[in-house]
């Protein structure tokens, strides 16, 4: 089960099952369930903020009486799409500059010729 909240940039997820068994403050985690919430920091999603709430059943650790129930953790993501590895490896510095470059010749492109019969005054 998931909700979205703020526009989509946070996001709270809730793994597992409910049970209708009478539950003590012992095992509230238990009734809470593995739970997961995402923020993106930026618009774009680049940047996010991730922290969570899993249960930690493992045998091995059960019979040395070393577990925690409960692990629980928050990290901060960086997510970048490229197409060939090179991309990924090319410096950023490099990458706003293809990025500038870009975005001037769009705006360049999106600018309408002005008529040839037109006078244009520069005040400096």
């Amino acid at each position: 089960m998931s909700y979205s909240l703020l526009g989509g940039r946070l996001r709270v997820t809730r793994d597992g099952t409910i049970s209708n068994q009478q539950y003590t403050q012992s095992n509230a985690s238990t009734l809470v369930g593995d739970w997961t919430v995402d923020y993106l920091l930026t618009p774009d999603g680049k940047f996010k903020v991730k922290m969570y709430s899993r249960s930690n059943f493992n045998t091995v650790n059960t019979s040395l009486g070393t577990q925690n129930p409960i692990t629980t953790g928050v990290s901060l993501m960086y997510t970048q799409s490229f197409n060939e590895v090179k991309d990924l490896l090319r410096s950023t510095r490099e990458r706003r500059r293809k990025e500038l470059e870009e975005k001037k010749k769009e705006e360049e492109e999106k600018q309408e010729p002005l008529p040839k019969d037109s006078i244009t005054v520069n005040n400096k």
